[in-house]
């Protein structure tokens, strides 16, 4: 996707799945994936992490977590808010 190479991908969703070993610790790993994922998300993909050693000692948690992101509806970015009548505008007191 883009320039990386995902764990997981499902297309139909466009989410992303993230099996983090150890070294995503380190605090370069972490500003490497925090930009990554944002980099995803500005692409329309959600990004879900789970640390490797639970994806192996929780299989069922973790499918049911990636189940969940799969089914819950995708709420639209906050739309600004309108503001109010007048805002912003000189007030001309005669």
């Amino acid at each position: 996707m883009d320039r990386y190479i995902l764990d997981f991908y499902c297309a139909e969703h466009r989410l992303a799945v993230e099996a983090d070993g150890g070294q995503h610790g380190d605090s370069k790993a972490v500003t490497y994936d925090v930009e990554r994922t944002d980099r995803l998300n500005n692409l329309g993909v959600r990004v879900v992490r789970f640390p490797d050693d639970e994806v192996l000692k929780f299989p069922d948690e973790v499918a049911e977590a990636i189940y969940r992101h799969l089914t819950e509806p995708i709420l639209p970015s906050p739309q600004p808010s309108p503001g109010v009548p007048g805002e912003g505008e000189e007030m001309g007191i005669a």
